[in-house]
Order: C-alpha cells, then sequence, then structure tokens
C-alpha cells in the first residue's frame, strides 16, 4: 500500500504515462472519468493531502482496472520482468564493481575472521566478464604478492564448489586468500617464511619481509603425504594438485619411489622427496604418552617408501616418514598453552566440535573429544587468550576464572591434538595410521618454533640435547633423517642460494598464480588445490565492514586503475543516459490538454 506522498507522486507518474499511451483506444466518457480522476489526486498531492491522495488513489486504480481488462496480467508481467532486470544489474554490478563479502570460515585468521563483513572492489586488476572465469580486460602488473585476492572456484579441483546465484543463475563458490606467486616465481620455505625468485631471476625475498607477513607464517604443505593417487601399480604423489613423485610397483612385489617433479627440462633429479620446496624443514606433531611421560611426538622429512601394512589392510597408501621425540615437562607444557591456537569450536554437553561443522555434530559424536566442566558455547584460542563467541562473530576475551583459563594437563594436550580438527582420529590413539592434527613447527636461525612463536631457544638445554640426539641418531644410522636446523637457503656472504631455489623451489606457471591463506592449519589454498588461473581472479578487498570499519592487512594496491576508471565511467554513465533519458517521466505537475 502506497503510505506517503513521494510514493503516491511515483505511482501517480507510472499511471498518467501508461493511460497517455492507451488513452487513445479508451472510450471518451472512460477517458473523461480517467483524466478527472488524475487531476484530482494532482492536486492531492500538490496540496499535501495525504488522506484524500489515498482514496483518490485506490479510485484511479479500480478504474484502471475497469477499462483496461488486461491491467492485473500486464502488472504481473511487468513485475517479472522489473524483478528480473533488477536482478540482472545486480548480478552485473556484483561481477564487475564491487560486492558485500562475508567470511565463512578461519582460513584467513588473524587478518579476517569468520563471518566478517567486507567490501570487494571487482575492478581492480581487471574488467571481469560476469559469471565466466575471464577478464574483458586485465592489468597483470597491478597484481601484488602479500594483497588479497578473491577468486572463483570454477575449474579448479575443489569439491563442492557449485552454486546459484539469487537461485537461478549457474555460480561457484568464491575464495579469499592472500597472493604469494606470480607466474614465473620460484618458492622456496624456511623458518615459517618464503625465499624466492621472480620470473627475471630477481630475489623477491624481502617482499614477504613487508608489513602484511610481519605476524603471518607459511608452511609448504598441509600433509605429509599430499594427495596419493593409485593408477593400476603406480601411486602419485601430489603436492599443490601437482604430481611430484612416483612409486611404482617392482616385479618382485618391493615398491620404488622416485621423484618427478622438475622446474627445468635440464635440471638434475631431485634425490629426496623432503627436500622438494622445503619440505624437510618443517614437521608436524601432537603430544603422546609414552611410559607416564608426555613427548612432543615429531613426524617430519617424509619418503617415498610405503606402509605395507596400511596398504594390505586399507587398500590405500601412506607415505613412511621420520618420528622424532621431544620430552615435555610442566613448563613446557605451560609454553604451548600460553600460546595456544585453536580453530572456532563448539562445546554442547562437554562434547567439543568444529564450529563450522555445528550443523552435523549430531551425526560424529562418537569422534569428537570431550572437556569436561566447559560450559556449553562456541570458543576459540589465539596466541594464548581464550575468547567466547557471540552473536554474528564478536568475540569477548574469556576471564581468568573460566574453566578453559584453568592449565589443566589433560585439557592442554586434548586442546593441542584436537584445537584444529576436533576429531580423535587424529589423537595417539587412532587406528588410523599417518593421520596427524594440522600442528605445524620448524627451526628458525636454531630456535624452535610452535603455532607461531619461539618456543625453545637455541641456548636452552632441553633443544641442545634434542638436536644433539638427533644428530648422533643421523650419524649411526644412514637411512634416518634427523629433524634439526638445516638453516635458511643463503650462501657464506648471506645473499641468496639462487641454484638451491631454482632446483628445489615450487614454480608458478605462467598464466596462473600461488595463493595461500593466512592461517595456514585450517586453509584450503593453493597447496591443496593448486594454482589458481588467472581468469579466476575477481577483486580484492577494500575494507572491512563489522565488527568495524577498517582496511584490511594488505599491500596497498594503485586507487586508480585503467579497469576501474573504466568501469566508473561505464556505470556513471549509464546512469547519466537513464536519467537524462527519463526527465521528462519525472516532471511533476504534469500538463492535461
Amino acid at each position: 500500500m502506497v503510505t506517503t506522498i513521494k510514493k503516491t507522486r511515483l505511482k501517480f507518474l507510472s499511471i498518467y504515462h501508461n493511460f497517455q499511451k492507451k488513452k487513445s483506444g479508451v472510450a471518451p466518457s472512460d477517458r473523461a472519468e480517467m483524466e478527472n480522476l488524475l487531476k484530482k489526486l494532482q492536486s492531492h498531492i500538490l496540496d499535501k493531502n495525504k488522506e484524500s491522495s489515498r482514496a483518490t488513489l485506490d479510485q484511479i486504480l479500480e478504474t484502471e482496472e475497469r477499462i483496461f481488462p488486461r491491467t492485473k496480467f500486464y502488472r504481473f508481467l511487468k513485475g517479472i520482468f522489473s524483478n528480473l532486470f533488477f536482478i540482472a544489474v545486480i548480478v552485473l554490478l556484483r561481477q564487475v564493481w564491487f560486492e558485500p563479502f562475508q567470511i565463512p570460515t578461519g582460513s584467513m585468521r588473524p587478518t579476517l575472521k569468520e563471518l566478517d563483513r567486507l567490501v570487494v572492489s571487482k575492478n581492480q586488476f581487471g574488467i571481469n566478464v560476469p559469471l565466466t572465469p575471464a577478464h574483458f580486460f586485465f592489468e597483470p602488473e597491478e597484481i601484488k604478492r602479500g594483497g588479497i585476492v578473491t577468486f572463483t572456484g570454477e575449474n579448479m579441483d575443489i569439491d563442492g564448489v557449485k552454486m546459484k546465484y539469487f537461485y537461478l543463475f549457474d555460480g561457484y563458490k568464491q575464495y579469499v586468500k592472500r597472493l604469494i606467486g606470480k607466474p614465473g616465481d620460484i618458492l622456496y620455505f624456511y623458518g615459517g617464511r618464503i625465499y624466492g625468485l621472480d620470473k627475471e631471476g630477481n630475489d623477491i625475498s624481502q617482499d614477504f619481509r613487508s608489513p602484511p607477513f610481519a605476524q603471518l607464517e607459511h608452511i609448504p604443505f598441509m600433509r605429509l603425504d599430499g594427495k596419493l593417487r593409485w593408477l593400476k601399480n603406480t601411486l602419485y604423489v601430489y603436492q599443490s594438485s601437482l604430481p611430484v613423485a612416483r612409486v611404482d610397483r617392482t616385479a618382485w612385489g618391493s615398491f620404488l619411489g622416485r621423484v618427478i617433479y622438475t622446474n627445468q627440462p635440464t635440471q638434475k633429479p631431485i634425490e629426496n622427496y623432503s627436500d622438494l620446496f622445503g619440505f624437510g624443514n618443517y614437521g608436524m606433531f601432537r603430544i603422546e604418552k609414552d611410559q607416564d611421560k608426555l613427548h612432543l611426538k615429531i613426524f617430519h622429512h617424509p619418503t617415498l617408501q610405503l606402509d605395507k601394512t596400511l596398504l594390505v589392510k586399507q587398500g590405500v597408501g601412506h607415505l613412511e616418514h621420520m618420528v622424532s621425540s621431544l620430552p615435555l615437562d610442566e613448563n613446557l607444557l605451560r609454553a604451548l598453552f600460553s600460546n595456544l591456537q585453536t580453530s572456532r569450536f563448539v562445546v554442547k554437553n562437554s562434547i567439543a566440535f568444529p564450529w563450522v561443522a555445528e550443523g552435523e555434530a549430531e551425526k560424529h559424536l562418537d569422534n569428537r573429544p570431550h572437556l569436561k566442566g566447559i560450559p556449553d558455547g562456541t570458543y576459540e584460542f589465539f596466541g594464548g587468550k581464550g575468547y567466547s563467541i557471540g552473536f554474528q562473530g564478536y568475540a569477548s576475551e574469556l576471564e581468568t576464572s573460566h574453566p578453559l583459563m584453568q592449565f589443566d594437563t589433560d585439557r592442554v594436550v586434548s586442546l593441542i591434538n584436537f584445537g584444529i580438527e576436533f576429531d580423535e582420529r587424529f589423537g595417539p590413539n587412532s587406528s588410523f595410521v599417518g593421520l596427524y592434527p594440522s600442528r605445524y613447527l620448524y627451526f628458525r636461525d636454531s630456535d624452535l618454533w610452535v603455532m607461531g612463536n619461539k618456543f625453545l631457544d637455541r641456548r636452552d638445554q632441553r633443544l641442545i640435547q634434542f638436536v644433539e640426539a638427533e644428530k648422533k641418531r643421523a650419524s649411526d644410522n644412514r637411512e634416518v633423517l634427523g629433524f634439526v636446523d638445516n638453516g635458511p637457503p643463503l650462501l657464506k656472504d648471506g645473499s641468496l642460494d639462487k641454484e638451491k631455489i631454482r632446483t628445489l623451489g615450487i614454480k608458478v606457471p605462467e598464466g596462473k598464480y600461488f595463493c595461500l591463506g593466512d592461517n595456514h592449519a585450517v586453509s584450503a589454498d593453493s597447496r591443496d588445490f593448486g594454482f589458481v588461473p588467472e581468469g579466476n581472479l575477481r577483486g580484492v578487498p577494500s575494507f572491512l565492514v563489522t565488527p568495524k570499519i577498517s582496511g584490511v592487512n594488505q599491500m596497498d594496491y594503485t586507487l586508480l586503475t585503467q579497469s576501474r576508471m573504466v568501469v566508473l565511467a561505464l556505470i556513471f554513465g549509464s546512469w547519466g543516459l537513464w536519467h537524462f533519458s527519463t526527465r521528462a517521466r519525472r516532471t511533476f505537475p504534469v500538463p492535461f490538454s
């Protein structure tokens, strides 16, 4: 129902112009009646008489329906086409100008958190073809390492990527990640950092020491095994969606593995799978109990050997790897607790499960860890601080008296082991061999780092003893690789070892980009689904709307690019033409001849 003078005026203009088109086919008496009513309504609108305007408008609508028998059908069709046109315009603007975006997961923590709302500019480095992974125009020089990008998952190796726009148009989910590598870049990982060369052979390592990277760490793999796929009697090992190694069954029933990944056709073969991309500089861990003592069990240096028992039992492959053990005393356990990070999780009836899986929790309660004595609610840990999560993702820090903030050995062990997946299949008592929680550790300049913070200093006797034991173990057995610091990929003069980067690094193909989530532990990114094609890139986040209006931690993008200026010119030019061409229909009051 029309309730304001302004809306009444707009309705009057619509009826008036429609009547002007059709009045030649109307009987003189009906035409005179309609014109008198329209004059009366215009007079009431000019007098700002709200009640009289509403009453007269009702009379006009009744008269219109009587003298134009197809009015209802016409209005029905007009409503449908108007809505379709409106939806098409919205889709077009969301594809080429800007789009509201809500973060669905914690893959970009701490930069972007679950349920954060932001505005994404869709024309920073190109003019997108709507609903298609392509560009009318693209400016590759506007792509910034360290900048955050959004991209569509179309034609990529991602499960469950299809969706619908407005329940009408076929579409694909969009993802938000930090852009790390450009076409031709070669990247290598050490100490939570990235070292690399661009396609001209220039050292780009300092790009990854800029402010956007200051509080971030990067891990070269999601799983030590990567993805394993059998093809007849050959097992192919995939990392970053690339076939990097193969394991063949020999005529005698044994298995022989070799690395097949290479950056250059003339490059000499890589001897060890763990040398790829810097894998050997990192390990995964969980806490296990051995003879009533706690140990940090470290899994590292994957090899191209198969666990034959697992192969027979489960019909799948599993790569063997080195295992080391670091004894934990209460002080070290408290140090882990003081730096604890988890994914966002829900506690319900003392059962903990990931926030994203809340709706599915009832189906998998047998695999969920228990956190006894914890009130029902949604929680997370970041940097050792616990938070309670409220409406729309707003977080409030837990009081020190809250049960989650109290140091309890069993609970800390559970939060370390299950604090990312919240699935007991990742624990030490699981029957799933080779399944480890997404907990990573590494050496940086001889210090041991865990969960993004220094855990043991190089001068700490506990670390010194551990490293000495690892070195002795390796010297006693040539087939054993110890978990020790092999140092960054630098030469004696401190310059980058470019030959090592070229040989062992991961090379970004032409026309594609390497993108990682800031929260490596829970981010499905280029380590999983591979490189992002150029055409899939859609835009960049401009600013956060909630929980507060602010900028985004990323490299500064150029304010006015060619793409942005072209899109703005087209949009405002189209609006100007529409405004000019319809000005006659907005003129009020109207003349009556």
